[in-house]
């Protein structure tokens, strides 16, 4: 999710470091935050253990994930006073047992909606001594729906203004009659190790081949696919572009291929050759990584973000299996 999008500046509100997530919450409470496109507030009172609340999470993945995306925090009652038309937060009403709340949480949102929305996370916004809480949970929009409700509801639900409603017929109709949209993700396959001696120094080495992947997840044709790359390390580990155009003395690379992916297929589109240096005896079990970032994008797509860590453990199940793949940690698509 973009780091504009109203519901991520609002849980960077309640969670960035040194914050009183309790404090924040309560100063909504008193300046009477509203609900609206993207923000709703719930209460958790048996921390997920109960039917009912799950049937909650469910409408609420769902009708986040068919809309604009938003954030949903546990363990605030809403409601509206004299001369109020949207409910707003009132109260703090802590979820009993937050870890026990968190555990659950992370169990059924796989199963909340169909198919899964799996951008969707859950974030710790404060707990007390005895075990109360409450907790954020961040749903993107997605390019994969309709996301119809699980968990008992079996519906498909939507989000306008302060509140959730269940989609109409013609809603579906036109959700379902929309362009499939392309998913793009990035990977790494690591294959060709070989340790060797430099011819001079007899330094022992890894040489490493690092291909980049694109793969389509998305159910839509994937038209014009770009990719730009950029490469960190944190300890000293040579490499040489053979495939990619570097820009710069930052190793920052930029990939453009006129690139037509089909819904489910993926290919290589350039590599780089890794080589680290064994010195001083420490060997596969050393610590030293590449991070590569990257942003993809594709025509009809929003773009995507992501890092691919090239760690030595990696790099030795390649040396051990013959190849390796890196998958990404990646974010949720950026929003306009």
């Amino acid at each position: 999710m973009d780091d504009g999008h109203p519901a991520w500046l609002r849980l960077q509100e309640l969670t960035r470091e040194g914050v009183d997530g309790r404090a924040v919450l309560e100063r909504w409470c008193a300046e009477r935050v509203q609900e609206d496109l993207h923000l709703d507030f719930k209460t958790a009172g048996s921390s997920f253990a109960n039917a009912s609340e799950r049937k909650t999470l469910a409408k609420a993945i769902s009708a986040f994930s068919n809309s604009a995306g938003g954030l949903v925090v546990w363990g605030v009652r809403a409601r509206k006073r004299s001369g109020e038309d949207v409910d707003a937060a009132d109260a703090i009403d802590a979820i009993p047992d937050v870890a026990a709340a968190m555990s659950r949480l992370q169990e059924y949102t796989s199963q909340a909606t169909s198919p899964v929305a799996s951008e969707v996370t859950h974030h710790l916004v404060y707990a007390t001594a005895d075990g109360s809480g409450a907790i954020a949970t961040l749903i993107p929009a997605s390019d994969t729906g309709p996301h119809m409700a699980r968990l008992g509801e079996q519906r498909y639900y939507k989000r306008a203004g302060g509140s959730t409603y269940m989609l109409e017929h013609f809603d579906l109709e036109d959700m379902f009659g929309r362009r499939a949209t392309p998913v793009l993700e990035c990977e790494v396959e690591l294959a060709s190790v070989a340790i060797d001696e430099h011819p001079t120094t007899w330094e022992k080495r890894i040489n490493c081949a690092a291909y980049l992947l694109v793969k389509n997840t998305g159910r839509g044709l994937a038209r014009f696919v770009e990719v730009e790359v950029s490469c960190t390390r944190e300890s000293p580990s040579a490499y040489r572009d053979t495939g990619w155009a570097n820009t710069g003395s930052t190793h920052r690379t930029l990939v453009e291929r006129e690139l037509i992916l089909h819904a489910g297929a993926e290919t290589k589109i350039g590599h780089m050759h890794l080589i680290r240096w064994l010195s001083g005896g420490r060997g596969l079990a050393d610590r030293q990584h590449t991070d590569i970032s990257y942003v993809v994008r594709a025509m009809g797509m929003r773009p995507r973000l992501g890092t691919l860590s090239v760690t030595m453990a990696a790099i030795h199940e390649a040396y051990k299996a013959g190849t390796a793949r890196v998958q990404s940690s990646s974010t949720p698509p950026a929003l306009p």
